[in-house]
This record gives C-alpha cells, structure tokens and sequence, in this order.
C-alpha cells in the first residue's frame, strides 16, 4: 500500500497523474466541494498513486494511515457531528466519503468535509457519488491514455528494431529501395541505394546527376524500358551498370514498377542491388566453361558452336570468311625433349601468336591436344586469307624461349573458304583434308583446301574424328 501524502501547499498533486494535462482531476475537486457547498474537498487515488485536496490548512493534513483507509473504502461513509474531531482528520468534524469505482475495482475514495459539524442533505451521498463516477471515468481516461503512450513507445521502440534489422539486411544484401514522382522528378533513396552509387547519405541527388553514372548502352535500354512500364503501368528487371561517384564500375539489378490513381501513373518506384560480385562470379564460370584452361582462349564447344552458328548466318559484313586448322609440328618431339610444361609453354605461345596473326575479329580455339581451329570473318577472298595463313604460319615458325633456351617450333595448316551453303560439318572435314595436303608437304606450310586436288584421303585418326564431327 503506498505511503499516501498530502503536499505543504494541500492543494495540489502528490504524484505525477499519468495524462494529467487532459485530465482536471483538480477541478472537478473545486467543482464538488462548491455545488456541495462543503468547504473542504479530497480525492484519493490508489491507480495512479495521488492525493489532491482542496481547501485544508497544512495543520489540517491527514495522517498516512487515514488516508490509505479512506482511498481503499468500499462503502459510502457520512458523518455529521463528529466533535472535536475525526480520529486522524484534525479540525475536521463532518465528513461524507465514496469510494471511487473502476470496473469493478476501489481504486480510491471522495471526500467532502466541513470543520463544523451540520446537517448534511439526504442526497449528499448521491451527489458526490455522481462527482465520484466523474472522476473514475477520468481515471480511465488516465488509464488509456497510459496504454496508448506506452503501446505508441513499444511500437516506436519496434519499428527503430525492424529498421535496424531492415539497415543491417540491407547492408549485407547490398540492396536498397527508391522511388521517384513523375510529376516532378523528385527521386527519393534509402541508404542502401546511396552507398550503391558512392554517394553522401541523405543528399538531394538530381535525376540527370544520377542519370550521368550509367553506362551509355545501360542508360539507353533503362529509359526506354522506363518509358515503356510508364505507358502500359507495367514494371521491369534490369541489370545496369555504372560508374560510382568514386570512379569504381558496378552492376546494378533495378527493379521497377508503377503506381497509378485513378488509371493514371503517378510514381514509379523499387530497389537498386549491387550485383558486381555475382556479375563477377558468372563470368568466371563462364570462363571456365567456354575457355581452355591451359592458354585462355576459346574451346572446342565454343568453337563449333560459333561454327555453326556462323554458318547459318545471313551474308554480310561479319560473315564467316574462312575455317582454319592448325596443328604444332613435332609437338611430342619438345614434350619429350624439355618437358610437359614446356609443351604447355609451346601452346600458349602458339595460340598468342594465332590471335595476332589474324586479329581481333577472329575466333582462336584449343580444339584438341596440340590442335587450333580458327574463324576468320569478313569477305571470303581467296588473296586475303592466303595473306593471313601465311602471316600466320609466318610468326609460328619462330622459336620460343623456355628457360633461357630457343626451342624451334613449327605449325602446319589447312584452310577453307565459307560461302554457298556448305554445311558446317563440310566445312570442317575441307578444313582437315588441306591440312592433310599441307603435312604431306613438309609441314611449316599451309594448303587452301581445293575440291579437285584435295580428294578423300587415307582414312585415319583425323578424318576419323571429323566423321563423328559430321555426325
């Protein structure tokens, strides 16, 4: 039970009333104590702890005892004469008390007194009863006012947890959420979007500034997708790249979509996520599986399958020209001569050489153990191509240095040229034969595959391997 006490002034509250400033407890014991016309007001409260009084001298203070006993009484209580005065109410010697009543609960007691005894109304106690109603629903009052503080504080306190779990997410997912008003123009940003773009946190960040941070080809297709979502109310995927305000280049997955009103787009929005890791990690994995290990270039999957897709191509400009093969003359020889690695050494030097012997716009490729394929695009005219072939066969036929030694190496190749509707297959086993020729020249040298002097030739292991190609 708490120590009640009535303050020095006895007019005021001993605690803080939780929703005191909307709740006049204060008044309504000024208004009792003059339509009762009784000199003296008092209103115990147990929930929340306090006492107000009205109209009792400091000497006139009740004792602790007395006014736990008065706060918690159930039943009304009228005293006339009570001469002198009231055990624990000095001065006092008539008094009228109810208690006050919260669903169901005493939660306190209010009291009227005079300092004299007097005959006291017979509805007295009907009266301050109605005033004692008055101040439980106000209590009430207190009471909601409590929860929905204390329920508005757990759902501050809640929502600051979510946004500190959504930040930390946010951070580690490298994602972030915008939106922009189309009326306007007016972009708005979650942090995760700024740390995106390199930016300062919380900055006003013009569209055409950010705009400025796309790669021009990124920059192209996201407005027009842009456009085009706005116009069918529609969203979009895309991933983008840019360069950050620091200069540092980044792939973006943007996702958007539109809100309408009344059947009119008024705001797009979605998130940003940096997605260069993953960009990072498919290219490697692309890497892995359309490059040869061993020297970095193309494949052999790679190779007939740009083959063939050269082949279907219509005519033009970046039309198949040429198939090459190249085999390395005595490749065993300098395997067993200086080592695997420096065989290993020999093929990267090789296909170094064949990339710049036939420039940037050709596809080179490790299609066997010491073999390379090559297509060359463009026009298909017999006097480029032989140029290219002998270049080629040209920088092969210099030595390559392995520690510190000049080992002699040389290429043999065949070479076909692309046009009509020769199937890739064909163009592959043409390919082979001229190699053939080629070898049976000496090696160092190439052959350009002709259909009159290139008949079949002796069935073995390479022609073998270009009849299951056909197949």
């Amino acid at each position: 039970m708490p120590p009640y006490a009535v303050p020095d002034d006895a007019s005021s509250v001993a605690r803080p009333v939780p929703g005191a400033d909307v709740i006049p407890l204060g008044d309504l014991v000024d208004l009792a104590r003059t339509s009762l016309d009784m000199p003296i007001g008092l209103l115990l409260l147990d929930t929340p702890p306090a006492v107000i009084a009205r109209g009792l001298a400091p000497e006139e203070r009740p004792c602790p005892q007395v006014l736990a006993a008065l706060a918690h009484g159930s039943n009304p209580c009228l005293i006339e004469d009570a001469r002198p005065a009231l055990p624990g109410l000095p001065g006092i010697a008539c008094y009228a008390a109810v208690p006050v009543n919260v669903d169901g609960t005493v939660v306190g007691s209010f009291a009227v007194m005079d300092r004299a005894p007097r005959a006291l109304p017979a509805d007295l106690i009907e009266r301050l009863d109605a005033f004692a109603r008055l101040a439980a629903g106000l209590v009430r009052a207190a009471h909601v006012s409590d929860a929905m503080t204390r329920a508005a504080r757990e759902r501050d306190a809640a929502l600051a947890r979510y946004k500190k779990m959504y930040d930390r997410s946010s951070s580690l997912a490298k994602i972030g959420v915008w939106e922009c008003e189309l009326a306007t123009g007016e972009i708005s940003w979650t942090d995760g979007v700024y740390d995106i773009f390199d930016l300062p946190r919380g900055s006003v960040i013009p569209r055409d500034h950010v705009l400025a941070l796309y790669a021009d080809r990124s920059r192209a297709e996201m407005e027009a997708m842009r456009a085009k979502a706005i116009a069918e109310g529609d969203g979009f995927t895309l991933d983008v790249e840019i360069t950050t305000s620091g200069g540092e280049r980044r792939w973006v997955r943007l996702s958007a979509d539109i809100e309408c009103v009344d059947g009119k787009p008024i705001r797009i929005f979605g998130t940003k996520q940096d997605i260069t890791l993953e960009r990072q990690l498919m290219d490697r994995l692309r890497l892995l599986a359309e490059c040869d290990p061993l020297t970095g270039i193309a494949n052999r999957g790679v190779f007939e399958s740009r083959l063939a897709e050269a082949a279907a191509a219509e005519r033009g400009r970046n039309q198949l020209a040429a198939l090459a093969i190249i085999d390395v003359d005595g490749f065993k020889q300098i395997n067993d001569t200086f080592g695997h690695a420096a065989g290993d050494e020999c093929l990267r030097e090789m296909s170094r050489r064949l990339r710049l012997a036939f420039g940037e716009d050709a596809l080179v490729a490790r299609i066997g153990g010491d073999e390379f394929g090559v297509l060359a695009f463009g026009v298909a005219e017999e006097g480029r191509i032989a140029g290219l072939a002998a270049r080629a066969i040209a920088s092969l036929s210099q030595p390559f240095l392995w520690r510190n030694r000049r080992v002699a190496v040389s290429g043999s190749m065949g070479v076909t040229l692309a046009g009509g509707s020769v199937a890739p297959a064909q163009l592959f086993v043409q390919a082979d034969r001229a190699l053939y020729a080629a070898k049976e020249a000496g090696r160092n040298t190439y052959r350009l595959y002709d259909a009159k002097a290139h008949r079949l030739g002796p069935s073995g292991r390479r022609l073998t391997i270009s009849a299951i190609r056909s197949g």
